[in-house]
């Protein structure tokens, strides 16, 4: 991650590949160290009434803050729900965790 886009503050998914605006919030990566502020000491972090989803990508744009996407499935898409491309189960695929712990 050191040297990987130096520029870059957060690597993020989306969730749904059509629609702009949604950032996942299950996963992402950051570098505290390129922030000039803690963007996530905010009151509006406690009182905003959007999706967080939403929030979170109006958050970085606010702050202009430099992203990059990571795609985790090869359709840039949360669904069918399973092991992505980083080697992360999404939470909740409980079942099919449980049915590989027990096949191996």
């Amino acid at each position: 991650m050191k040297n990987l886009d130096n520029d870059i503050v957060f690597f993020v998914s989306k969730c749904f590949k059509n629609i702009k605006n949604h950032y996942s919030t299950d996963f992402f990566i950051f570098k505290p160290k390129l922030l000039n502020n803690n963007i996530f000491n905010d009151k509006e972090l406690l009182t905003h009434e959007l999706k967080p989803e939403i929030f979170f990508y109006n958050l970085l744009i606010k702050n202009n803050i430099n992203t990059k996407i990571l795609p985790r499935f090869d359709n840039n898409h949360w669904y069918p729900r399973r092991i992505d491309k980083l080697e992360l189960w999404h939470e909740h695929d409980l079942n099919n965790i449980k049915t590989f712990l027990l096949t191996r």
